[in-house]
């Protein structure tokens, strides 16, 4: 991938300095001669010659320079994405925690576990016992992380490996950022719940597997 990424920054310049090192073969050690063997011709063959050794010159100077550039903007674009992914994943982790505030440490979770936690918890309590609704936080949260995906595709994809893009991908194609948050209203009696249509169940579903997912260095 990052091969790739830098035949596409380099196309032309590799393309250049291949057909003058070809021009320098053919004239340097072959006895062919473009523009014929007469005197005249020869002073052309060797403005040719040398024009090419100084286009081949110049074409590795910038490369050597341009190339450290890039592996400082690549190394500045690596620490960017490195961390709006931390940022994601502290979202993600408030998200869980606040089911539970403050026990996530102690008591860590299975996918079932959560589940069966989460299905139970009222989205309309306050985030940590604060004034702001848990739906409320969670709806921000949602948008936050799937601008920071779309950001991190739009902006820095050439930075990064296959298996990141992956991990990008399969991020933004989660429940969770797909759809709308539909808490369960716990002022509904249990035996009515089903006529009240809810994706609580797959809204934690979702944040769990998000919250397991490894980025990849």
């Amino acid at each position: 991938m990052k091969a790739f990424c830098l035949f596409k920054v380099y196309r032309w310049i590799i393309v250049t300095g291949l057909l003058v090192s070809l021009i320098i073969v053919v004239l340097r050690f072959t006895d062919w001669r473009p523009f014929g063997y007469s005197n005249k011709a020869a002073s052309v063959n060797y403005t040719l010659e040398t024009i090419s050794f100084s286009v081949l010159a110049a074409i590795i100077f910038w490369v050597v320079i341009d190339f450290s550039n890039y592996r400082k903007r690549r190394t500045i674009a690596a620490n960017h994405i490195n961390r709006q992914i931390w940022a994601v994943k502290e979202l993600i982790r408030q998200m869980i925690d606040a089911v539970e505030p403050f026990s996530l440490e102690r008591k860590p979770y299975s996918l079932e576990s959560f589940k069966n936690v989460f299905n139970n918890k009222d989205l309309y309590d306050g985030f940590y016992g604060g004034t702001r609704k848990i739906v409320d936080v969670y709806t921000e949260y949602q948008e936050r992380i799937r601008l920071i995906g779309e950001g991190l595709l739009a902006s820095y994809s050439e930075y990064m490996t296959y298996d990141q893009l992956v991990y990008l991908d399969e991020l933004l194609r989660s429940f969770l950022i797909r759809n709308r948050i539909s808490p369960m209203d716990f002022s509904i009696p249990i035996e009515d719940r089903h006529f009240f249509p809810s994706n609580q169940e797959e809204i934690g579903e979702s944040i769990y597997l998000i919250s397991k997912m490894n980025w990849p260095e």
